[in-house]
């Protein structure tokens, strides 16, 4: 019998590990990141669409020392080559025929389609930032930025913030 094929969604810590047990256990394992490197929050970028941890993150492991970990986690395992970068999975269904699942997704601004036995999320839940709205909101004439979208604190000169 051919080992079943299991998707996971997210590159991170806990997308890693599940990748390495599942295919200690046997399965045939993708892995699907929308990044380019592992690590997922970790992994700095500038993309304010993303979450990402602050490169000066303090007490502990600095978000590039625990991305460098991230990294070399994945080589030792020999992980990357089943990772797919680039990769946004759009919706998760049950195929036609309600055997398998199918996983939609965009890959390198591709669309495409894979089916496979089970799927696995572990792509955090971070991913879409969550604006509250206040009476007066439509008032403000100052910039409305949610967390995710902060890098630097040039992006926010000093003024009065609402928290």
């Amino acid at each position: 019998m051919a080992a079943q094929r299991v998707a996971v969604i997210g590159a991170g810590a806990c997308g890693m590990s599940m990748m390495k047990t599942l295919r200690e256990d046997g399965f045939h394992v993708t892995c699907y990141e929308r990044r380019k490197q592992v690590g997922r929050l970790w992994a700095y970028t500038d993309d304010p669409l993303m979450t990402t941890a602050l490169p000066y993150y303090p007490s502990h492991l600095t978000a590039s020392q625990f991305q460098e970990f991230m990294e070399s986690y994945a080589r030792h395992f020999d992980l990357l080559s089943g990772v797919v970068f680039g990769a946004s999975v759009t919706r998760a269904t049950r195929n036609d025929d309600d055997t398998r699942w199918k996983l939609e997704m965009l890959v390198e601004g591709k669309t495409r389609s894979e089916e496979f036995d089970k799927v696995v999320f572990c792509h955090g839940y971070q991913t879409q930032p969550t604006m509250p709205k206040f009476e007066g909101q439509e008032l403000f004439k100052g910039t409305l930025m949610h967390a995710q979208q902060f890098r630097r604190q040039v992006q926010v000169p000093v003024r009065r913030c609402r928290g």
